[in-house]
């Protein structure tokens, strides 16, 4: 079921952004030393990025399960982050701010179509195909 994919996976990303937004130092420092501290300031945001595009990727899944069209729009993100990190790209924390832009407007696109199909939500509607 569609819903119950996105709740776990939602609340798993959830859990583990807040940790890694509450100690960012901490997480940086444990898994990669103390050289890589300075990447702390951008820990919050690709965490939170990550968050969503494990999201996006259940919903690429359920789209492609139906056979739908609708699992290419990824390819509409995949151009837009590169746009985007090609036009701004000062600095790591606007990159990272452009990936979380683009993952969490994949994410309502992606989704917004599943919710005019509760049945499909909620896996009534087992094989049959999303509207192209």
């Amino acid at each position: 079921h569609l819903r119950d994919a996105l709740l776990a996976v939602g609340a798993i990303g959830a859990v583990a952004a807040a940790v890694m937004i509450a100690v960012p130092g901490l997480v940086v420092t444990t898994m990669f030393g103390t050289p890589y501290r300075p990447a702390a300031r951008v820990v919050g945001i690709l965490a939170l990025t990550s968050a969503t595009v494990g999201l996006v990727n259940i919903l690429i899944y359920f789209y492609l399960s139906r056979r739908s069209r609708g699992a290419l729009g990824v390819w509409a993100g995949i151009a837009a982050a590169a746009a985007g990190i090609a036009l701004f790209h000062p600095d790591p924390s606007v990159i990272a701010t452009v990936m979380l832009t683009v993952s969490a407007t994949m994410a309502v696109a992606l989704v917004l179509p599943t919710l005019r199909l509760p049945a499909l939500v909620s896996g009534g509607t087992r094989g049959r195909a999303l509207p192209p």
